[in-house]
């Protein structure tokens, strides 16, 4: 018989209790065989949610067979799940009666990444929203690119997850919501090493976002920063600063470490919130307060290397 488990009214990159709420029962739960998820209570969620949702979920259910779905209540949240290919996700087929073209280029539909070979595709297509959606300029989206393929690699170097990087995006009104979630090791696990004394899941989340920290692993060398070419451990930390100038949010969960900045938020949870890291990027267009010359100008001062700021003109 599965155990059941209920969703929350909502899921968000704004919500904060009911993350937890449902970390609690997912706790409660344990090692399931089958888990039926209860979804009639959910009333709204969004690309944050929907990715932190299925990264709970096939933590604790390793097989797809192991998950059953009870559709929300609103007509709504289960066609959005729907045409965003959550059930999918989970093998499970529940007929859309509307077209799921997106000639507008609103968004980007749940899906499973399995190696660096499509970090770049994901990039170039939250590129596309962005262009079409925001009025950010081409310098900004440099940025953005790059930031979201090392991003996307990071958890193939050093995650190590079994579910590989799973991905969302969607416009809202003035503002695109982007997702990156795994089913990994954690960023504690992964960066305790290079960290001095006693860490917690939050000291790591704000660790890895510092330059170099995230960058690409030599066998011989561990982890390396030879030019800015390639992942260098440089794109958390420009979508932190980015955020923090211009006022965007930018949240990550990893086990029991939520941290929001943009906004300065943190929270050390007693129970684990996910297996894995979530990371969201809520980029608003009526926020931007410093323009792109400025905040590079700021962003180069901050890195003692590359030594001159042609270096990051690959941007």
């Amino acid at each position: 018989m599965a155990i059941s488990i209920s969703v929350p009214y909502e899921l968000t990159i704004n919500s904060f209790e009911e993350v937890r709420t449902l970390a609690e029962r997912l706790e409660l739960v344990g090692d399931a065989a089958e888990l039926l998820v209860d979804l009639t209570g959910l009333n709204w969620i969004d690309p944050f949610g929907t990715v932190l949702l299925a990264t709970m979920i096939m933590s604790k259910v390793r097989k797809d067979s192991g998950v059953k779905l009870k559709t929300s209540s609103s007509k709504s949240v289960t066609g959005y799940l729907n045409r965003m290919d959550f059930f999918k996700a989970f093998n499970i087929d529940i007929e859309y009666e509307y077209s799921r073209n997106d000639p507008e280029g609103r968004f980007k539909t749940l899906e499973s990444l399995r190696d660096e070979s499509e970090a770049d595709g994901f990039a170039s297509d939250i590129d596309k929203i962005l262009c079409s959606n925001t009025g950010f300029e081409e310098d900004v989206l440099r940025y953005v690119r790059y930031s979201l393929t090392e991003l996307t690699n990071n958890i193939f170097q050093h995650a190590r997850s079994q579910t590989g990087a799973l991905v969302m995006a969607q416009k809202y009104w003035n503002k695109v919501v982007v997702a990156i979630g795994d089913c990994g090791v954690g960023l504690l696990s992964n960066l305790k090493p290079l960290m001095k004394g006693t860490s917690n899941h939050c000291e790591a989340i704000k660790f890895g976002t510092e330059v170099g920290v995230t960058s690409a692993r030599s066998p011989n060398q561990g982890y390396v920063s030879s030019g800015l070419t390639s992942n260098q451990g440089v794109g958390l930390y420009f979508l932190k600063r980015y955020a923090e100038f211009n006022k965007w949010k930018m949240r990550i969960i990893s086990y029991n470490g939520d941290v929001v900045f943009g906004e300065n938020q943190e929270h050390e949870n007693p129970v684990r919130l996910v297996e894995g890291t979530v990371v969201g990027i809520e980029f608003s267009d009526n926020r931007k307060y410093l323009d792109y010359e400025t905040v590079h100008n700021m962003i180069c001062n901050e890195i003692s290397s590359p030594s001159s700021e042609d270096d990051i003109e690959f941007l």
